[in-house]
């Protein structure tokens, strides 16, 4: 098997994502749901804006519809 490779390794703080959520956040990723930020960051141990909130829900309605 061996380790995973994540779309999402290529931020510069992908460690500090908590083991548990690195699948479902990469996939997030893939899906174009979630990007991180453009310094290279994702920042998870941020709290999410109203606003980044209602974009990740506007992509995902979109890939569900």
């Amino acid at each position: 098997a061996g380790v995973p490779e994540y779309e999402l390794a290529v931020m510069s703080d992908f460690e500090k994502i908590s083991q548990w959520a690195r699948d479902d956040v990469n996939d997030a990723v893939i899906l174009g749901i979630i990007s991180g930020f453009e310094d290279g960051t994702f920042r998870p141990q941020d709290k999410a804006t109203r606003a980044q909130a209602a974009v990740m829900m506007s992509k995902l309605y979109l890939i569900l519809k």
